[in-house]
């Protein structure tokens, strides 16, 4: 029998996880979705309590958004009727099992990135997953929303990291999936159907990850060029080094640093990890690649990762960010119209007094676009004007007619049936709301918006 809504939401929860367990947010704090406040955040500290707090939410009907850190908690919840649920794994943060010597690790789903990655350090370790936002993303949420990084180049993407994991579905059953060890799949490979769910699914609250040894070099080279065009060329030249680069990227326009001259219109950057004997081979081969689109530099003390986690802020930091797959051979084409679109949603974002910047990051290695504009000191935070909304229609449009795939990675909620337009066909989606009431009979779980 389910209760009334006028029953004390927090009272139902604090009965069940003790004091310490809820939390009543107010309308300033980072827990609100999409701008409406939860009548309550649940911070279950253990898989059994995550499993009651949903038997609970789906004996009631309330709607309930999983979330991490409270960092960014963006569903598709506002028009849902009834008390808000925000469920939080942030407690969920101890190390469970972690063997160096199998190059794997088990851990709770509210365990940073780099609170993992200091775990292992000591050990020669790291792990590959470099969403934007780390290392304050959670393991559940980088899962959860199978977000990748310019690294997918070199180890995989998230999907691959992925051993295994627990899953509290949506009327609280606990599922065990994978394992451990590499080979430990019989049938569907469930895992994979879980990471990238968004909460869909259910709530991940433990994972096993696979590492990696720490390499002896890991530094980035670069060519800062003149015009895009340029770094265009000079990406080309570097993807056809015949050595595996751990990352490949050109950046437009180039992340503020004082290595990059101020004229320079465009960034190419690529990542060299590994031995330092292989290294030293792929690094003459970079080097001779760049070598003719401009000035080469290779940053002293500048570790790695530190220029492209620079330039990950941007997409942690965006009011809209759109990542488009299209064929390495079609990357280039699909440049121009969106190039075209953000200098429109520019001069938007300028008349309305804001201070929005634009920017376009392309994988060298696999084709894949992602751009958007990020937020200004004095934007409103959201769009608002039809022209934007159907300029960026459009784009979507002419892109899909080139073969080309998006997906809104942060997006406003006046955009969102923008978003929708660059859905999977009526049959795959069919498909997947069936999948979603398996795991989700009451349909109380509220996928995470873009």
């Amino acid at each position: 029998m389910r209760w009334l809504v006028s029953d004390s939401v927090a009272g139902v929860f604090e009965e069940l996880l003790s004091a310490d367990g809820v939390l009543v947010p107010s309308a300033d704090e980072p827990w609100t979705v999409r701008g409406r406040t939860p009548d309550v955040v649940a911070l279950p500290a253990d898989e059994e309590q995550v499993a009651a707090s949903l038997r609970i939410a789906h004996e009631r009907g309330w709607p309930v958004v999983p979330a991490g850190a409270g960092r960014r908690v963006e569903a598709r919840a506002a028009s849902r009727e009834g008390p808000l649920v925000v469920l939080s794994v942030t407690r969920l943060r101890e190390v469970v099992h972690y063997e160096p010597a199998d190059l794997s690790l088990r851990a709770g789903a509210g365990l940073s990135l780099g609170e993992l990655g200091e775990s292992v350090r000591t050990e020669g370790q790291w792990l590959g997953l470099d969403p934007p936002g780390s290392p304050g993303r959670t393991l559940g949420g980088a899962l959860a929303g199978c977000e990748h990084g310019p690294l997918h180049a070199g180890v995989g993407r998230p999907r691959d990291q992925v051993l295994g994991l627990v899953l509290v579905s949506g009327d609280g059953r606990v599922l065990r999936l994978g394992g451990d060890v590499v080979k430990n799949v019989a049938g569907f490979d469930l895992v994979k159907l879980v990471v990238g769910s968004r909460g869909s699914l259910g709530v991940i609250t433990e994972a096993s990850v696979r590492l990696h040894p720490l390499p002896e070099v890991d530094t980035t080279v670069i060519v800062p060029c003149s015009s895009v065009a340029g770094g265009l060329a000079a990406l080309r030249a570097a993807a056809a080094v015949p050595h595996p680069l751990a990352a490949l990227e050109l950046f437009t326009p180039p992340p503020s640093t004082a290595l990059v001259p101020a004229a320079a219109r465009a960034l190419v950057a690529a990542r060299v990890m590994g031995t330092r004997r292989s290294a030293m081979r792929v690094l003459d081969s970079v080097r001779k690649a760049f070598s003719s689109h401009g000035e080469v530099i290779e940053p002293e003390g500048l570790m790695g990762g530190d220029l492209f986690r620079l330039a990950g802020g941007r997409e942690e930091n965006a009011l809209i960010g759109i990542r488009v797959g299209a064929l390495p051979s079609h990357a280039e084409a699909a440049l121009g119209p969106i190039l075209g679109y953000l200098g429109e949603a520019e001069a938007a974002s300028e008349s309305r007094e804001g201070s929005s910047r634009s920017w376009v990051h392309i994988h060298g290695t696999t084709g894949t676009l992602r751009f958007g504009m990020e937020r200004g000191e004095s934007d409103e935070g959201e769009p608002r004007d039809e022209l934007e909304r159907e300029t960026l229609s459009e784009l979507g449009r002419a892109l899909r007619r080139e073969g080309a795939s998006l997906r809104a990675v942060r997006i406003p909620a006046s955009f969102e049936g923008v978003a929708a337009e660059w859905g999977a066909s009526s049959g795959v989606q069919r498909i997947a709301r069936q999948i979603e009431r398996v795991f989700d009979p009451a349909g109380i779980l509220v996928e995470a918006s873009p």
